[in-house]
């Protein structure tokens, strides 16, 4: 029974990553969208997938290696991918706002997807001083 609820939850938070995803795309520099199509992530077979804006190919998230994809994303956008890839599977929160920033997108922009984040529960809150 506790796998069942594992996999529902994290199918939840997959829909979760995907409505970021596609508010970034729509957005600014629109990362993680090419041509019409938006990156996403899906489950298959018992794995996690990065599904590619470019070319529809899978790239597998459980995996250390992940290919090409440098050639693509940067090194920022790769951690952007790895903190939701984290979240989808254990629920793992982030912790640091200032990956959002400095993506060349409207400040206002990018505070419309940190407060979604954090409605959504994957981004902590705001610490006050």
């Amino acid at each position: 029974m506790g796998n069942v609820k594992a996999t529902t939850d994290r199918y939840r938070r997959i829909l979760q990553v995907n409505e970021i995803i596609g508010m970034i795309a729509t957005r600014g520099r629109r990362f993680f969208l090419h041509k019409g199509k938006t990156a996403g992530m899906v489950f298959s077979g018992g794995f996690l997938y990065w599904i590619n804006e470019w070319d529809r190919s899978r790239v597998n998230l459980n995996r250390g290696n992940w290919g090409d994809w440098s050639i693509r994303h940067g090194g920022t956008l790769r951690t952007v991918i790895q903190c939701f890839r984290d979240f989808v599977m254990r629920g793992t929160v982030i912790k640091n706002d200032h990956l959002f920033t400095n993506w060349g997108y409207d400040p206002e922009e990018m505070e419309e997807i940190k407060s979604a984040l954090r409605e959504r529960g994957m981004l902590a809150e705001k610490e006050t001083v």
